[in-house]
């Protein structure tokens, strides 16, 4: 029977988390500038980060398309 320990199980969890962490600042950062450029209202700019915000599972799969692209 194979034990995991707590580390071999949270480690990997807590890296895609970091990614996704990042990956959403830098989402997050395009999206005022894009808006600021193109003249988007403000309110318009809170609901898109709000939904982003919110959908954590977006930002595990961008996670975990990224940390693939870096190993290729």
């Amino acid at each position: 029977m194979i034990s995991w320990s707590e580390r071999e199980i949270y480690e990997p969890l807590d890296n895609l988390l970091a990614y996704g962490n990042f990956l959403s600042y830098i989402i997050n950062s395009t999206l005022f500038t894009n808006a600021s450029v193109v003249g988007i209202s403000k309110r318009m700019r809170d609901e898109e980060v709000r939904f982003m915000k919110q959908n954590k599972l977006l930002h595990l799969y961008l996670a975990f398309k990224a940390r693939l692209i870096c190993k290729n």
